[in-house]
């Protein structure tokens, strides 16, 4: 995600609507225990990039251009 502003984000309660019953029953139906899933990707540790960061080392990143994700995915 990007944003001009700073984005707010509340691990406890994003974490509590992935283990909302309707949430969890919603992926459980269809196989995936989607909190367990994304719980690393929520709990962090997160990077922030601000404009003056030096984006040279940066590596592996999922782009428009190249995208990963169609042939990253099982």
């Amino acid at each position: 995600m990007g944003s001009n502003d700073p984005i707010q984000m509340d691990r406890a309660v994003i974490m509590a609507r992935l283990t909302d019953s309707s949430t969890d029953s919603y992926y459980r139906w269809a196989g995936v225990e989607i909190a367990h899933l994304l719980r690393p990707h929520i709990l962090g540790p997160w990077r922030r990039y601000g404009p003056d960061h030096d984006r040279t080392a940066l590596v592996d990143i999922n782009t428009d251009l190249y995208p990963e994700d169609e042939f990253a995915v099982p």
